[in-house]
Formats: structure tokens, sequence, C-alpha cells
């Protein structure tokens, strides 16, 4: 019986642990956040200041980051992204697209309006946890310097991007990026970061999830 005991101990102990899966949910800027949290290995042209990535080998990053897409599209995938979970820590963001192809009316107006991202983000929230995941957690857009020739639709698309993470706020534990608005850490287009921004982005989500008591 104790020979039968130890022979399952050390099976039990050469089983490789449980990798922790950390859903990266969203647009170009969760795209930007994948690449420095998996470093060189995800993204090979990136220049870098974290040349091992930000988590430890046991994470796995789950990349389901789509460049120009809006909060309607992402929720309109969820299914096929909840039936690959379930996940043990989420982060999900969207807002930046739908503001601005609303406001140069590539899509409706109402779907740029602020409360109509945060519903899609509820939702895609909640369908997410009800596929059996945990710690599923919304982001607000990262602050942006948005500039246009038409000054007018710059302020409105910055303000709807605030509004978007005061709203979120308002409901529910939130990460938050508000403060990060220094313009040296914007790419050329003022709308996305550089590599070091996005490195920013990246330890503010490790931080917060670190903070939770998860092992990322």
């Amino acid at each position: 019986m104790t020979h039968t005991l130890m022979v399952c101990f050390l099976v039990l102990l050469a089983m490789p642990a449980h990798a922790f899966r950390l859903l990266v949910y969203g647009d170009s800027h969760s795209q930007g956040i994948v690449e420095a949290l998996v470093g060189p290995a995800g993204c090979p042209s990136c220049p870098t200041t974290m040349p091992d990535g930000m988590v430890p080998s046991t994470v796995t990053i789950v990349d389901e980051a789509v460049n120009a897409e809006t909060s309607t599209q992402g929720l309109a995938r969820v299914a096929a992204v909840v039936a690959n979970g379930p996940y043990d820590a989420a982060v999900i963001s969207y807002g930046t697209n739908d503001v601005l192809l609303a406001a140069f009316g590539f899509i409706p107006p109402a779907q740029g309006e602020p409360s109509y991202i945060v519903t899609n983000l509820l939702a895609i929230q909640a369908a997410l946890v009800m596929g059996g995941s945990t710690h599923v957690y919304l982001a607000e857009p990262p602050g942006s310097l948005i500039t246009t020739t038409n000054t007018a639709i710059a302020r409105a698309g910055r303000a709807a991007i605030y509004d978007i993470g005061h709203r979120l706020r308002a409901v529910g534990e939130t990460l938050s990026y508000t403060t990060l608005q220094d313009p040296v850490i914007f790419a050329g287009d003022n709308l996305h970061l550089k590599r070091i921004g996005y490195e920013m982005l990246a330890m503010r989500i490790l931080t917060f999830l670190r903070e939770k008591g998860l092992p990322v």
C-alpha cells in the first residue's frame, strides 16, 4: 500500500503544472499588449526592453486580438472564444475603432456611442463567465491623442473614449489606463502606442492580476 502511494506521488510530481491561461481579447491595442507580454517569440521584429517576455513559462497567453475590430464584431465571435475556454483570467478592451469608424460614417452612429460599446463589453464579459472563465475583467481603451484634420471629430473622439472608461468604472472593477497620456509613448499616428507604451499597459495588467493573487 505504501509503495503504491509513493508511486502515485511520484507520478503526480512528474505531471506538468497546469498552464495558467490568460485571454487577451480586443483590437489592435490588445495586439500590442500581447506582443509585449510574449516578447520577441510572438513578435520577432519588435524592438523591446523585455527580451524574455513578461510572464512565467507556466502562463499561456491566448491571443484573441484582431486589428481594426469593433466591440460589435468582437461580440459576434464570442461563442467561438468561449468554446476555446475556459480561461483562468481574461482582459477585454474595445472602443477606439467603434468611436472613430462611427465618426467617419463607416458604421452606424449608434454603434459609436459609449453606452452601446459598454453594453457590448458587458455582454462579452458575461458570456465568458457563463462559459466557466474566472477573473474576467474589462479594460478601458488607452487614452488616445486622436488627431485628424477634423478637429471636431478629434475632440469628440477623445471625449467618447474617456466616457467609455467612466461608464465601465461605474458598473464594476475596471482596468484603468487614463493616466497614460504622455505624447512620447504614442506612435506617429497618435492613435496607437509605441512598443514601450504597450509594455506599460502589459505591466499594468500583470500588476492588477498579481494583486488579485493570480500567478502571472
